[in-house]
């Protein structure tokens, strides 16, 4: 008994490799093919048993490559144990729709059904051109789409310096209002930056508003009150 259950995975491994290995999981079959005229005079026979001996040798038969099966003592056996009967039964039913109810052809060494066989290509046919129909469909390369519109070529990131310039260009416009003083104080402090830095101050705030930062700085006295009458044109000499 003890081997028994240590066999049994080993069995079940090799059910679950046949299966994987079936060239066609399905054949078609005819809601109606209890009604055969050989199926019912198997029937009468055999009873609703060959019935199912019947099907369990259709689907043997139909997992092999070319849909016939060789009558090795081994397959008898596993066709069979699947029927759940007795191998002298399982013979003798292969026998008998082989010589008697003509169900199925054997040359003595394989069995196989010429009505089961065209069933099976037939099917086997649809599913190759299904799968290049698959395969064509996933694997077409993918078109380029022509863009109306010109390429973008990323901007080049400004230097530090070049920052500079620009946020030395935007508080020109405040000169008048707050005075050179000011406005110098107020850039030098917000264009400082370590070593290493990326970023300029001003640039490493959340939010940025210079109106409101120069208010701010002329509310807190940091420049200086005095107003000075400049030309705005030195604006750009802050850096110097």
């Amino acid at each position: 008994m003890g081997c028994l259950f240590k066999a049994a995975p080993l069995f079940f491994q090799l059910q679950y490799k046949l299966t994987m290995s079936l060239i066609q999981p399905y054949f078609s079959h005819d809601i109606n093919a209890i009604n055969d005229f050989k199926i019912q005079a198997m029937m009468f026979e055999y009873g609703v048993s060959g019935y199912g001996m019947f099907w369990v040798l259709c689907e043997a038969i139909a997992s092999q490559k070319k849909c016939t099966l060789p009558l090795k003592e081994s397959y008898v056996k596993t066709l069979s144990m699947k029927a759940m009967v007795e191998v002298k039964e399982m013979e003798s039913f292969i026998d008998s729709c082989v010589n008697e109810y003509e169900l199925f052809v054997s040359d003595g060494a394989n069995i196989w059904s010429e009505s089961l066989s065209s069933r099976v290509d037939k099917s086997r046919s649809n599913v190759d051109r299904a799968k290049k129909a698959a395969n064509a469909r996933w694997n077409k390369p993918k078109e380029k789409k022509e863009s109306d519109s010109p390429t973008v070529k990323p901007k080049k990131k400004k230097t530090i310096q070049e920052r500079k310039q620009a946020f030395a260009e935007s508080l020109a416009q405040y000169v008048e209002e707050y005075g050179r003083e000011t406005i110098k104080k107020f850039y030098e402090y917000w264009i400082e930056h370590g070593d290493n830095d990326t970023k300029l101050r001003f640039e490493k705030q959340k939010t940025w508003n210079t109106k409101s930062r120069l208010n701010r700085w002329k509310a807190n006295n940091f420049g200086g009150n005095k107003k000075e009458s400049v030309n705005t044109n030195n604006i750009f000499n802050f850096g110097n």
